[in-house]
């Protein structure tokens, strides 16, 4: 795979696709690689700028080529220290009594409407603290919350149920790849329709796809992505007037052809959302309306969108031509945005009747305690994260991002933060927090082992807690103390910008304490505040701003499923990268 976005800015850590369906994956800037690692099958983000030890998406058949390359990422990704993971964590959602929503690792509550139920109504008023972006493109959707809408108004070829099991969505089942890898044939449910009554076809799936490989989508939050589809790059780069490895066999079926196996083709193919060719005037080169007007949106998802305000959320009906699988019984989905601290008095007061994938104990911990309140939670397959800007400024430096790394007390910020002593008692088992020591991006359900530090890899840095540690590691990179305490290394000051997202509770807490423990070691650190959507375009895929942030704080999730014939195909077996 190329790498064609930002250059070191590890802005394809926000990437995050998901499936209409129950599901969301983290995506890698430069690629992937695949290994199946303790009995799950596992993606590993690979930036091709940082890590030299592999060649981002090569997948070779040699398992003990395939094992050595692995450790080798694996070791040489944590002395690069691009990223710092905080926590790790398990999410509650806290509802009204009588709101029946079925979540789990890999499905959210926008993505588990099919068996929702409310007692005695007919809307389900979701809180959130971020505003809506208004992207609700498969193509351009950033935010999860964004996400939120993609994932009612649009189907993908496949998604995943509330135990999380992949099954055809769109499509009638979820394909095996051909035995020689090279191709993948789904095939369409009969009578979808958009919207606006027009039929989904074969023709839809091809234009989506068409689209992501359009010219002017390079450096879209998925571009790279499919590129291992026949003639994918003659499209997009070449004078190729379709992308000639998409091929419509009828209505209702449609052939993937890979230029060469692909261990993620099935489900990255699978988890795009489906746009309709008829929406929007297209032709290449010009996106038009499909890149410019994403607020605008036209699925075959059981909703579909009836007004939106940046300031106050969205509202989504049922779409009345909607001919998928699921009751869907909820009628209206109100996605309404409240203000940070309020969350548990919007939940008391009936402002809102559900809010999701909180984290935040002082909010918790009394809900569980509301006899007119509920809960449920499960593990997070995701992490919480510093993101370091690796092209511009001390940041550029690894030792500087090594320090810092060694220099954040994060088992102290989780056993601040995901205090659950004042929870209920069955709340207080649950285990809130925990602190990652690897960054890992799974394939299978849950974060990993050695992600959850259960198993090392021989070779990793850990980053404990470590001061005098981190001094050493400035001081032998030439940062040396000047008079003011700053150090500095050949005229540069060394001053870290955090650029935070505000009414963020994590980083009332975190940053705090970063800026007594960087301070110690001689760090200028330097906060800016601006909203959740701005960080996004700030440090986002399409930005070419390098020099006014050094780090910021982002959440992401890694999900999604390796395809069992591709994996025989690789010759991928069960490993231990320890052994």
């Amino acid at each position: 795979m190329k790498s064609k976005k930002l250059a070191g800015a590890l802005a394809a850590l926000l990437a995050a696709t998901s499936m209409a369906g129950c599901s969301g994956s983290g995506e890698g800037d430069a690629g992937t690689a695949a290994v199946i690692y303790g009995g799950s099958n596992y993606v590993r983000i690979v930036d091709e700028e940082l890590n030299n030890a592999l060649i981002a998406g090569k997948k070779t058949t040699d398992m003990d080529a395939s094992i050595e390359s692995y450790k080798k990422a694996f070791v040489k990704e944590s002395e690069l220290a691009p990223y710092l993971p905080i926590y790790g964590n398990h999410l509650f959602n806290i509802f009204k009594k009588g709101v029946n929503v079925t979540t789990g690792p890999v499905c959210n509550w926008s993505q588990a409407l099919a068996d929702a139920s409310i007692d005695g109504g007919d809307t389900l008023v979701v809180g959130m603290t971020q505003e809506l972006a208004g992207l609700f493109s498969p193509l351009y959707a950033i935010s999860s919350y964004d996400q939120y809408v993609v994932n009612m108004v649009y189907q993908s070829l496949l998604a995943y149920d509330a135990n999380s099991e992949l099954y055809g969505q769109a499509a009638v089942e979820v394909p095996e790849a051909a035995e020689d890898g090279k191709s993948v044939t789904f095939k369409l449910r009969e009578g979808l329709k958009f919207s606006d009554g027009s039929d989904l076809t074969a023709e839809d799936v091809k234009f989506t796809f068409t689209l992501a490989a359009d010219p002017e989508y390079i450096g879209g939050r998925l571009d790279g992505t499919f590129d291992f589809i026949e003639g994918w790059d003659d499209y997009q780069e070449g004078e190729a007037e379709e992308v000639s490895g998409i091929v419509v066999d009828d209505d209702h079926t449609i052939t993937f052809k890979l230029a060469e196996p692909d261990i993620d083709a099935v489900t990255a193919i699978g988890s795009l959302g489906i746009l309709s060719s008829e929406q929007f005037p297209y032709s290449k080169g010009a996106m038009g309306e499909y890149k410019d007007n994403n607020s605008a949106t036209l699925g075959s998802n059981a909703y579909k969108v009836h007004n939106y305000d940046k300031s106050s959320g969205a509202s989504l009906v049922k779409n009345e031509n909607y001919a998928g699988e699921g009751e869907f019984s909820i009628p209206k989905v109100v996605i309404k945005t409240v203000a940070a601290s309020t969350e548990l008095a919007s939940l008391q007061n009936g402002d809102v009747n559900y809010y999701p994938e909180l984290i935040e104990p002082g909010i918790i911990a009394p809900a569980t305690k509301d006899d007119k309140l509920a809960y449920d939670y499960y593990f997070r397959a995701a992490e919480g994260y510093v993101g370091f800007n690796c092209a511009d400024g001390p940041t550029a430096d690894p030792a500087v991002r090594q320090a810092l790394s060694y220099a954040t007390d994060r088992q102290g910020f989780v056993d601040a933060f995901y205090d659950m002593s004042k929870a209920a008692e069955d709340a207080q088992n649950v285990g809130l927090g925990y602190v990652p020591t690897a960054f890992w991006s799974p394939v299978a359900v849950g974060m990993g082992d050695a992600t959850t530090g259960t198993s090392e890899i021989e070779g990793a840095v850990k980053y404990d807690f470590d001061i005098e540690k981190a001094k050493q590691v400035l001081e032998e990179a030439g940062w040396v103390e000047g008079s003011d305490g700053i150090r500095e290394k050949d005229g540069q000051k060394l001053t870290i910008k955090f650029l935070a997202s505000e009414g963020n509770a994590v980083l009332d807490m975190l940053i705090p304490m970063i800026m007594d423990s960087w301070g110690q070691i001689g760090v200028d650190l330097q906060q800016s505040t601006v909203d959740f959507n701005t960080l996004i375009d700030t440090v986002g895929i399409d930005s070419v701003d390098t020099t006014s942030w050094s780090c910021f704080f982002m959440a992401t999730s890694f999900t999604g499923l390796s395809n069992t014939s591709m994996n025989d195909l690789l010759g991928y077996t069960e490993f231990n990268l320890s052994e």
